[in-house]
């Protein structure tokens, strides 16, 4: 009984401890962003379709125009590669090293800086052996590929979210 009443006000403990410390499960402190036009990027996969299904995942809706825009996120240079990250004695590729790459900055509407360009860049390994893998390790490459690009984009929305943050406490600091 007492492990019990222990284990409980600990997991209470630890709860408390979390949310004051800002913690929060991936996803979630991202509702109310303003209007976001994305410019930029395919629109149908990539960096650009990562960042919009984030948005729309949190409720998030993003600009049609700049015009409707609080801010653009100007999106470039999406890079990926992939190539041995070691080889066996008899010339087969036993590891790859997967690279992914974007750039970015954010303005106002009117083109007025609140980031300077900059990237983000994400690395991954996995392990290859033989021509039996090959079907499972394509497979494994392309599930490492969307990761990589999941988390550029929840990387840049925290960049967003910074910049918000930043305009909140530089407007309060204004008004005082």
């Amino acid at each position: 009984m007492n492990l019990r009443i222990t284990l409980g006000i600990s997991w209470i403990l630890a709860s408390l401890a979390m949310v004051g410390c800002g913690f929060h499960l991936r996803g979630e402190g991202i509702q109310g962003l303003p209007p976001i036009y994305i410019d930029g990027g395919d629109p149908r996969q990539g960096i650009r379709l990562a960042v919009e299904r984030t948005l729309r995942g949190s409720g998030e809706k993003t600009a049609t125009t700049r015009d409707q825009a609080h801010m653009v996120l100007y999106l470039s240079q999406e890079n990926y590669r992939k190539w041995p990250l070691s080889i066996s004695s008899q010339l087969l590729v036993q590891e790859y090293e997967l690279m992914y790459s974007v750039a970015f900055r954010i303005t106002d509407p009117d083109g007025k800086v609140l980031t300077p360009p900059q990237s983000v860049e994400f690395s991954r390994d996995y392990s290859f052996s033989g021509t039996a893998q090959v079907l499972g390790k394509e497979n494994e490459e392309e599930l490492l590929h969307k990761e990589m690009i999941n988390d550029a984009a929840r990387q840049i929305l925290a960049q967003i979210i910074a910049v918000l943050e930043h305009e909140g406490e530089h407007k309060a600091g204004a008004t005082q």
